[in-house]
């Protein structure tokens, strides 16, 4: 049973356990996540404290997403500077990545949930999964991966299963894990234009590499060149040499064990009978 200062959150087939005193703090996070709260058993416990004005020294910055942040690597725990909207927060993971200190001023919440994608990209590939800047669609039991990078078309490929009939996990990111010897695509809280998102699991039947185009075609990719790309559309931070290598290995895994193909599209619900027609034939080239 859960106490009165715990929430769980689950994305991607990982539960946050999150302990914070304030309601007011709890209240925001259950709001904005209120589609992924869970009571499944925790993976990963997050304490959030309390602190004044916080300062990191000799970090070096660099920029994920909006948020700046500073990183420290020290070979043990990975420090995390987050500064927003004047205020900022220090994250300490310890070498596992399953316990994590969270110190803030900032009794919102705002700032810890823009923390939680970066915690997320952090520890997925400790779970054998990634996050993509992708769009996932889901029809009927069947999930198919649109890989591009930002302004490349996901939200509008979205968009268009929408109108075709078809269910979006999520229009801007997409975290996808093996398990057993399966792929599965989940959506996540962090969409793009489409509101809509869904935690639920779809074994993924093809990956689309999206290049925008005056005509539907679809050609084979290399499984090499499929790697790379799917590595550059990934959500990470260089914190350490192993986990990097564990992304890699992913990105090679999912090739090698399913079909992907680069998708040159015309925007228009003809795309999508397009693709059904070349799904149903076997993705042959078009």
């Amino acid at each position: 049973m859960a106490e009165p200062n715990e929430l769980r959150l689950e994305v991607g087939g990982i539960c946050l356990l999150i302990r914070v005193e304030g309601r007011s703090f709890r209240n925001f996070i259950r709001l904005r996540y209120r589609d992924y709260l869970s009571l499944k058993r925790p993976n990963i416990f997050v304490d959030v404290e309390y602190k004044g004005f916080l300062k990191a020294k000799n970090l070096r910055t660099s920029v994920f997403q909006k948020e700046l942040y500073r990183q420290s690597i020290n070979n043990n725990p990975i420090v995390l500077h987050l500064c927003f909207s004047g205020q900022s927060s220090l994250a300490i993971l310890n070498p596992s990545l399953n316990k994590v200190k969270f110190y803030t001023a900032d009794h919102s919440g705002k700032i810890f949930s823009c923390f939680l994608p970066i915690l997320f990209s952090l520890i997925l590939p400790q779970n054998g999964a990634l996050m993509l800047h992708a769009c996932g669609v889901a029809d009927n039991k069947k999930g198919y991966l649109f890989i591009a990078p930002p302004e490349g078309g996901k939200s509008t490929v979205g968009k268009l299963a929408l109108r075709y009939g078809l269910s979006v996990l999520n229009d801007e990111r997409i975290i996808i894990r093996r398990e057993g010897k399966l792929f599965k695509i989940y959506g996540n809280p962090w969409h793009g234009d489409i509101k809509e998102t869904s935690n639920a699991p779809v074994p993924i039947k093809h990956i689309f590499f999206l290049k925008k185009s005056n005509a539907n075609q679809i050609k084979p990719i290399n499984k090499k060149k499929a790697a790379m790309r799917i590595l550059k559309n990934s959500f990470y931070l260089p914190v350490d040499k192993k986990l990097i290598k564990k992304i890699i290995a992913i990105c090679f895994d999912m090739v090698y064990n399913i079909n992907h193909y680069e998708l040159s599209f015309k925007a228009g619900i003809s795309m999508w009978r397009f693709l059904d027609a070349a799904t149903d034939s076997g993705c042959s080239e078009k």
